[in-house]
Formats: structure tokens, C-alpha cells, sequence
């Protein structure tokens, strides 16, 4: 029932986008930002992902995806089957 809805097929697709950014803000919110020439290392979360490009290639920004998916494929697999699985017996209780 929860294949069927492409639930799993979606996953996979917004993970791997939403983990390029979350990656580039932790980098720039998180990290100690260098002083180089009185100037902070990076302008802004596009001067990161550029300058990241630039020193580690196109492919580091899926750098990190593979777990990140193993630690959230599961969860919203499980997440969404329980949901279903409430739903179709709120639906029997109430009709």
C-alpha cells in the first residue's frame, strides 16, 4: 500500500537535494570562519558552494548523502506506513 503511492520513490530525490544545501549552511554557520586579510573566509551560502566547487569538485556536494539517507529512508518508511496503517483505521471507527 505505501509503495503504491511513490512515497518511497521520493525520497531518495529530496533527500539528495536538501542535503547539499543543509550541508553548504552548516559550513557556513557552523564552522570557524578564517579572518583572511581582515575579511571573513566566505560572503554567503553562494560563495561557499562555489568556492566548495572550485577546491573539491562538482561531486562534494553530495558528500555525506549515503548516510544521511540510511540514517532517513527508514524512518520515513516506517513513519509513513504507521500513518497509513492509523488512517485506514480511523476511517473503520468512523464509518
Amino acid at each position: 500500500m505505501h509503495l503504491k503511492r511513490g512515497h518511497f520513490h521520493r525520497k531518495p530525490a529530496i533527500s539528495k537535494n536538501s542535503k547539499n544545501f543543509q550541508r553548504h549552511q552548516k559550513m557556513y554557520y557552523n564552522k570557524t570562519i578564517k579572518i583572511i586579510d581582515g575579511k571573513p573566509e566566505y560572503k554567503g551560502m553562494l560563495d561557499v558552494l562555489v568556492k566548495t566547487v572550485r577546491s573539491e569538485g562538482i561531486l562534494a556536494l553530495w558528500k555525506g548523502w549515503t548516510p544521511y539517507f540510511a540514517r532517513t529512508g527508514p524512518q520515513t518508511v516506517v513513519t509513513l506506513m504507521l500513518m497509513d496503517a492509523f488512517m485506514y483505521q480511523y476511517k473503520q471507527l468512523s464509518t
